[in-house]
């Protein structure tokens, strides 16, 4: 359904500075492995409001937020040693205000998937600002908020904390504590480095996602409740997280939508966050990107002989290998690279260089933990969170459920001809 939606203000919103801590010289803020590593792409999400208050509020704590994170506010770039850098310029982030003339509950968002990209800013090649945000706000006095960011800036985590700081800002209640912005301080390689895994396979997942010579991809959001996953975790011969028996689950059901030979090895990309991993343990209030990708994979048949028990160990054993040898190899990695002049391996392709499936292959990013769902600027927690819709076959996305304690929103891509199946058989407990 189409609305006739207006955009009554673009401009750019700067941090809230005092004179005195206003400086002349611009300081510049190196980008780490795990900066580079996150890609160089905007992100998109959306938060919907069923109540929410003056956007005059939001912009308030939008801007007291970006004095205390000042790489939000800032820019990419190279500093005087030609390193790729924050330059932490003040220089701001847009702000696009919008009027929809209908109710929220007419453009319901886990559906008119379509109308999605009317919600946010648009990022382009040339964007600069490291975030976007768009505050739409619906007849009925609902609102959402879309939002891009930079990916090198902060990953989910990170965003998270910085908008539960633009909620506590528009609040009332100032920023909140203050982040530990000094991300190069906790990850000093050795000299020499010490290379002691394959970090470019797993990093580029071993495979490139290939074009797509069917008929194209359908995005589909699935709501398990709590009671479901709970069911799923009694199959299972062991203790297991929602995160472990969901994903199990689904790659267990994509196999066999999919049609996959026995023979057939499929992977799984698995983000995993390094903050408890490290020793000693990250800083909660740390700021900035700390993913790596754990790389599970088995055979169709062993997972359709092995059931989600086999499926949940596969996963476990990946992510396990992921311990403080793994996260320091990599920084010795990065550091190895750039010394060699090869600082772009790094760097994860752009979007439109992806391609269309990951077939045979899936990648899965969880939000389970990242308190969007939590982000309340005075009026309530949003009554739902999107991630994006990317065009591509295999990719799967985990968001606590605003509906019931427990229960998780899954946002998949599928191939058309396989969606209808796939909703048929994903909630089949075997």
């Amino acid at each position: 359904m189409a609305f006739a939606m207006e955009i009554t203000n673009n401009c750019i919103v700067r941090p809230a500075l005092p004179d005195h801590l206003r400086q002349d010289a611009v300081a510049t803020m190196p980008l780490n492995l795990f900066d580079k590593a996150a890609g160089n792409l905007h992100f998109p999400t959306l938060l919907a409001f069923r109540k929410f208050p003056p956007n005059q509020d939001f912009v308030a704590g939008l801007s007291l937020a970006l004095q205390t994170y000042p790489p939000m506010a800032g820019r990419i770039g190279r500093d005087p040693h030609n390193r790729l850098s924050f330059i932490l310029n003040n220089a701001g982030v847009r702000l696009v205000e919008a009027e929809i003339p209908a109710r929220m509950t007419d453009n319901t968002l886990l559906e008119d998937i379509a109308f999605h990209k009317n919600l946010y800013p648009p990022a382009t090649p040339d964007t600069q600002e490291m975030l976007q945000v768009q505050l739409s706000r619906y007849a009925c006095g609902g609102l959402v908020i879309g939002i891009t960011f930079c990916h090198p800036v902060a990953d989910g985590q990170s965003m998270g904390q910085f908008l539960q700081a633009v909620a506590s800002g528009t609040r009332g209640a100032g920023p909140g504590p203050a982040p530990f912005l000094d991300r190069n301080a906790l990850f000093v390689p050795n000299d020499p480095p010490q290379v002691k895994f394959d970090h470019l396979e797993v990093h580029s997942s071993g495979r490139s996602a290939l074009p797509m010579a069917s008929s194209g991809v359908e995005n589909l959001v699935i709501q398990f409740p709590g009671e479901f996953i709970a069911q799923l975790k009694e199959r299972v011969s062991f203790r297991a997280t929602t995160f472990e028996v969901l994903l199990a689950h689904l790659w267990r059901r994509a196999v066999e939508v999919r049609g996959l030979p026995d023979d057939e090895i499929t992977r799984v990309r698995v983000a995993v966050n390094g903050r408890t991993r490290m020793r000693p343990v990250v800083p909660p209030e740390y700021f900035g990107n700390l993913v790596l990708w754990a790389l599970p994979k088995a055979t169709a048949g062993e997972l359709a002989r092995e059931g989600l028990s086999g499926a949940v160990g596969h996963i476990r054993k990946a992510v396990k290998r992921m311990d403080d040898e793994y996260y320091r190899s990599a920084i010795d990695f990065g550091a190895l690279l750039e010394k060699e002049g090869r600082e772009e391996e790094t760097l994860l392709p752009d979007e439109e260089d992806w391609g269309h499936q990951l077939y045979p292959d899936l990648e899965v990013d969880s939000w389970l933990g990242f308190r969007f769902n939590e982000a309340d600027f005075g009026r309530g927690p949003p009554c739902a969170v999107v991630p994006p819709n990317l065009p591509i076959e295999g990719v799967m996305a985990f968001i606590s459920s605003a509906k019931g304690k427990g229960g998780v929103d899954a946002f998949l891509t599928v191939r058309k001809e396989h969606a209808d199946d796939f909703k048929r058989i994903c909630k089949i407990l075997d």
